[in-house]
């Protein structure tokens, strides 16, 4: 039933052994099983178990195919006049962290819901709804909704009493999108100094962006931007591909830095070449999602399935705050690093890597 069907999804989104185990590739069978009952089920499902569903997607990190994501849009579409809150920032988060553009009448039909159910989201519902809408515009070109505005209203009018850090940093990860990437912001004075960007008037979005921008709340300033910073000090974890790049590059004789922050504390990188200004990303299993798709058609009916691995949103609005602090961002995959045998094999990579940056080595 839809009951069921999403229930289990849900189960495996919640579970860290559970999803860490669909996302193995012995995991493939049964998400391929998960998401034939998911769009079988998908146009009898109410808005909440949709929301679930397409939450579970995003939480693992897995894409559908476009055939089973046109289904899933159809049935979104159909519930979400209906949707609460909670469903509403789960379906407009599944497009954002899956990097999908909704269609235009998906587009339409959350901008209405979204706006609808500003009002009473939560927290963590409103962080994500704008980081969502914002990601999409800053890495897809989609414009912002109409109800842009009202959501930051409705972030302004939240008791910040029960904000946790995590939401103080989702809503100050929307503002940095707003501010740096997408070109349209109030002046705001933190204690980085005082952020202005000009207003861009020739966007379709431009009357939301600049709606949005008037209705920031003042604590962006002071609580959230100090929850950031201080989870950019607390996000230090040396890998064993850390250390492995950072051996390669000691083999090459290039000086570095591990685990350091940019200059305005925003964001810690991995290492740092400080000779080429270069921040070196090493990108483990969490910067990517999977889609499993067909590869070409086998005798005998069966399709001949792969995965296409893509870089997550998260990771690429990374990049780009990156590209804005530092002359060079180089980004190396794990399963890239992997495929390394031997010492020698890694710092040729590594070097490769640099080479295509512009280093001279």
């Amino acid at each position: 039933t839809p009951s069921d069907v999403a229930g289990v999804m849900m189960g495996y989104a919640l579970n860290d052994a559970r999803r860490e185990a669909l996302l193995a590739q012995s995991g493939d069978d049964t998400w391929r099983a998960l998401e034939a009952a998911a769009v079988r089920c998908a146009p009898a499902m109410d808005a909440a178990h949709l929301g679930n569903v397409m939450y579970c997607y995003a939480a693992c990190g897995r894409r559908a195919s476009a055939s089973a994501w046109a289904v899933l849009e159809r049935a979104v579409v159909a519930a979400l006049p209906v949707a609460d809150a909670a469903s509403v920032a789960h379906v407009v988060y599944a497009y954002a962290r899956l990097g999908v553009v909704p269609g235009d009448d998906a587009t339409r039909a959350l901008d209405d819901a979204a706006g609808r159910t500003a009002g009473s989201m939560s927290a963590r519902n409103v962080a994500n709804a704008l980081w969502s809408f914002l990601a999409l515009a800053a890495t897809r070109g989609a414009p912002l909704p109409r109800c842009y505005g009202a959501l930051w209203r409705a972030a302004g009018e939240l008791d910040t009493r029960a904000m946790t850090d995590v939401n103080w940093c989702n809503f100050f990860h929307a503002y940095l999108i707003h501010a740096e990437l997408i070109g349209v912001s109030a002046t705001h004075a933190g204690k980085k100094g005082v952020h202005h960007v000009d207003v861009v008037l020739d966007r379709p979005d431009a009357a939301a962006l600049v709606d949005g921008a008037r209705h920031f709340p003042p604590w962006l300033a002071v609580e959230a931007e100090e929850a950031w910073t201080r989870n950019a000090f607390e996000e230090v974890e040396v890998s064993s591909g850390h250390r492995e790049v950072a051996e390669a590059l000691t083999r090459l004789g290039i000086g570095h830095e591990m685990e350091c922050l940019t200059d305005d504390e925003y964001f810690s990188l991995d290492l740092y070449v400080p000779e080429h200004d270069c921040a070196i990303e090493v990108d483990g299993p969490t910067h990517f999602v999977d889609e499993i798709v067909a590869l070409r058609e086998r005798e005998g009916g069966d399709d001949l399935v792969g995965r296409v691995t893509r870089r997550t949103t998260a990771t690429e609005l990374r990049d780009m705050f990156l590209r804005k602090r530092h002359g060079r961002v180089v980004t190396m995959p794990w399963f890239e690093l992997d495929e390394c045998v031997s010492r020698e094999e890694r710092a040729a990579y590594v070097a490769g890597k640099l080479r295509a940056a512009g280093i001279e080595l």
